[in-house]
């Protein structure tokens, strides 16, 4: 029997690239939101002071599980506000706070 050997790897094109994401982060908060258009903003200004104070990189990951109101909306705007801090990801339907 022989085997087959699968490899595969992901190419970037320069201009997706960004010089922010180049940069070493020492701390990622990963945060599941689902239906807070009203509070996504005052929960990174809470997280981004406290975080400010250790004198460490990071980053803030805003998972969307499928909201249905604006909250994906808020996370890209302060992803535009703050393209080295915040970043946004977006899943299709509500999987539920564990996957997200």
């Amino acid at each position: 029997m022989q085997q087959t050997q699968v490899t595969s790897s992901i190419i970037e094109p320069d201009s997706l690239i960004d010089n922010h994401a180049l940069q070493t982060v020492a701390i990622s908060v990963v945060v599941p939101v689902m239906n807070e258009e009203q509070s996504v903003r005052i929960l990174y200004e809470k997280l981004s002071t406290q975080l400010d104070t250790m004198e460490k990189s990071y980053e803030i990951i805003f998972v969307d599980d499928g909201s249905t109101d604006n909250t994906f909306a808020e996370v890209k705007k302060l992803h535009d506000e703050y393209p080295a801090i915040v970043r946004a990801i977006r899943f299709r339907r509500n999987f539920g706070k564990t996957p997200a």
